[in-house]
């Protein structure tokens, strides 16, 4: 739930994180993902999937690193 003054709250479908991909033994993935990846997104009850892109010199994410991404929800 959540208040706010009407016309001051926006939702985003779009934008840029940096992100820590965990390893097997923190719970995360056991291989590699490249730019395509759709994982799903957990916000609070409702969950989303969505659509990851890396950056251009970076061929794909391994668990264990750290990576920029850019990541876009689905609306459908």
């Amino acid at each position: 739930m959540l208040a706010g003054v009407p016309g001051s709250l926006h939702s985003h479908l779009a934008g840029e994180a940096e992100v820590h991909v965990l390893t097997k033994e923190e719970g995360g993935r056991h291989t590699p993902f490249a730019s395509g990846y759709l994982p799903q997104f957990f916000f609070g009850p409702v969950d989303s999937t969505g659509t990851l892109t890396l950056p251009e010199d970076s061929g794909s994410a391994n668990p264990g690193e750290h990576t920029k991404v850019r990541f876009e929800l689905s609306t459908t």
